[in-house]
């Protein structure tokens, strides 16, 4: 994984899926550092550690084989607010009204901050919500062996509603990695 902040000095980590299923303890070892490099110990939001500092968006790089995905988070509140496929930004509904008015809708405003991570990408917004209570309701496991094919369909499949369910079925846990609570790896 690599993450890249707006307004901040570019950080780089890298991880890859397919070395967290082979070791589950780099996966948690990843985890807890991206989550302290990303979050403030003594600033929590609804149980989650958030940098309230900086107003901008975290690019998180998944990657599986030869297949990169990137995730957009808010830094305000780590919330996942989409992903790029290839020059698409396929974002939260809700998040780009906020984000977007009327006149651009389709594209980032043109002089928006986010374009210095997102880039001319244009938009198409999701038809499920990211929220952290749609994608871990239920959930106790992070489905790390199904990770790398969702991955590979993400990029494959042009419905965004189908591009919705693989993400709240198969990444989004993984990729909500600031949560208080420990996940367990799954099948």
């Amino acid at each position: 994984m690599q993450f890249n902040r707006a307004k901040r000095a570019t950080t780089v980590r890298t991880g890859n899926i397919d070395d967290f299923k082979k070791n589950g303890q780099n996966y948690l070892t990843f985890i807890d550092g991206l989550r302290g490099d990303l979050s403030q110990p003594n600033v929590a939001h609804g149980g989650i550690r958030v940098t309230k500092t900086d107003n901008g968006i975290t690019k998180v790089i998944l990657k599986s084989g030869t297949t990169q995905i990137p995730f957009i988070y808010r830094n305000s509140d780590l919330y996942i607010v989409g992903f790029v496929v290839g020059s698409v930004f396929y974002a939260d509904n809700d998040v780009f009204k906020w984000i977007s008015p009327r006149e651009t809708v389709g594209k980032l405003p043109a002089k928006h901050a986010w374009r210095s991570v997102l880039g001319d990408v244009s938009v198409d917004t999701l038809s499920v919500p990211l929220s952290y209570n749609n994608i871990l309701q239920g959930r106790s496991k992070v489905p790390i062996n199904k990770m790398g094919d969702s991955l590979k369909k993400l990029t494959e499949v042009g419905d965004r509603n189908k591009k919705s369910a693989i993400v709240k079925e198969h990444l989004v846990p993984f990729v909500v990695a600031f949560s208080a609570s420990r996940w367990s790896l799954g099948p």
